[in-house]
């Protein structure tokens, strides 16, 4: 799968002083303190998972390797993290699999809307033979995944009823950050682009996107009920997220103390497809109680069929072969 070649020095001058200067590691036998940076808040889906993937690595270490946790894009934004990861700037972070795909192009398809039938057929993706070329693909440009991980379904938000793909037209949507996702919005008619997590709340305040996509526990993350007034449950995109950390700070391990880190990164992932869903659940019935309109009856197959003539175009610039590999994997 082809990828981007990014040099470690232009990495790091992308990554910018959000993430500050490189960390000095210690020797081994001292305590190692792994910083591991996430956009969302200690009370978001993924609060339970990571402290309980930092508690997993500080007791299955012995102490010697302690994760400090970073919130609420505290030391920068998915895209400034990922890239100090591949800079060893950064030790770790919980991002969405979205920014990947400026490392490697086919991770993107995972963002393609409608491209899993289901949840389920998501995970066979994910959990089999596909997510382990994927990684092994972004590992190849220093970032390893630790684990697979879950933000959930994602749906189009909006002040106005969005219900079908004529609905759509022309509607400025910010959608997730993937040259990907702009194209296949764009297909749908819709007027898309992208923009940093933490400015999404003001863009919308602002009034330069109208609407947005996003699974439930993040919208609700991003207090986006403050500005965005109806839900359709459109559920185009399953939201895939990723534990990534540092080749250069796993190589500095024994092998016995990254087993125990990605054991931890994996129960941690599993952890956040059972907190997405009931988070999801949850909110939606908060969100209905505090006035937000939620619209089931959504006619996806009108997005289905204004999407359909451009998948051949995205499936040759991202990878047309492995795009027919998750289309037809029978769950």
């Amino acid at each position: 799968m082809p990828g981007i070649t990014l040099t470690r020095r232009s990495l790091a001058t992308l990554a910018g002083c959000a993430l500050a200067a490189p960390v000095i590691r210690p020797a081994r036998a001292g305590t190692r303190i792994w910083r591991l940076g996430t956009t969302l808040p200690p009370d978001s889906h993924v609060g339970a998972p990571l402290r309980h993937f930092a508690d997993r690595v500080a007791a299955g270490t012995a102490g010697r390797i302690r994760v400090d946790l970073k919130w609420s894009s505290s030391i920068g934004g998915e895209l400034e993290m990922m890239q100090g990861v591949a800079a060893s700037i950064l030790d770790c972070a919980f991002i969405a699999a979205s920014p990947l795909g400026a490392l490697v192009p086919a991770v993107a398809l995972l963002d393609l809307p409608f491209v899993f039938r289901d949840v389920p057929h998501a995970y066979a993706v994910l959990d089999g033979a596909i997510g382990a070329e994927l990684a092994a693909a972004v590992a190849a440009q220093h970032v390893t995944i630790l684990g697979w991980a879950e933000n959930g379904l994602r749906h189009v938000t909006a002040n106005r009823a969005i219900p079908d793909a004529a609905a759509l037209a022309g509607v400025r949507i910010r959608v997730a950050g993937n040259e990907l996702m702009i194209e296949a919005f764009n297909a749908m008619g819709a007027v898309a682009g992208t923009v940093a997590w933490n400015r999404l709340h003001e863009e919308l305040r602002t009034g330069r996107y109208e609407a947005e996509e996003n699974s439930i526990g993040n919208f609700i993350a991003g207090r986006l009920q403050e500005v965005q007034k109806f839900i359709m449950l459109t559920a185009h995109t399953y939201s895939a997220a990723v534990l990534i950390a540092s080749d250069d700070a796993m190589e500095d391990l024994s092998a016995s103390d990254r087993d125990i880190i990605v054991q931890a990164a994996v129960e941690a992932g599993r952890m956040t497809r059972v907190e997405a869903q009931a988070y999801a659940e949850a909110g939606l019935t908060s969100l209905a109680q505090q006035g937000t309109v939620i619209i089931a009856d959504v006619d996806r197959d009108s997005f289905k069929r204004a999407l359909a003539p451009r998948l051949p175009a995205i499936g040759a610039k991202y990878g047309a072969a492995t795009l027919e590999r998750i289309r037809s994997l029978n769950a």
